[in-house]
């Protein structure tokens, strides 16, 4: 699963060795959360190799996304 436009999740992903790591932390938060009105759902996290990986439903597109199909302008 790989991150990217049309994707309908999203990874993220961080050191082992950050000095200040946060996944953990959120993927908990979602876990208690879970099934709330607009909270994405946590599909999987864990330990990958050298890196903490959190991957998440998206809720739809990003505020980036939505200005590109208006090309650039919004009213």
């Amino acid at each position: 699963m790989l991150p990217g436009r049309f994707s309908s999740s999203h990874v993220y992903q961080e050191s082992v060795k950050s000095r200040h790591p946060q996944l953990h932390y959120e993927s908990k938060l979602y876990m208690l959360l879970q099934g709330g009105t607009g909270i994405p759902h946590l599909k999987w996290f864990g330990v990958d190799g050298e890196y903490n990986v959190m991957v998440i439903d998206l809720l739809g597109p990003s505020l980036n996304d939505l200005q590109l199909l208006q090309q650039k302008v919004f009213s």
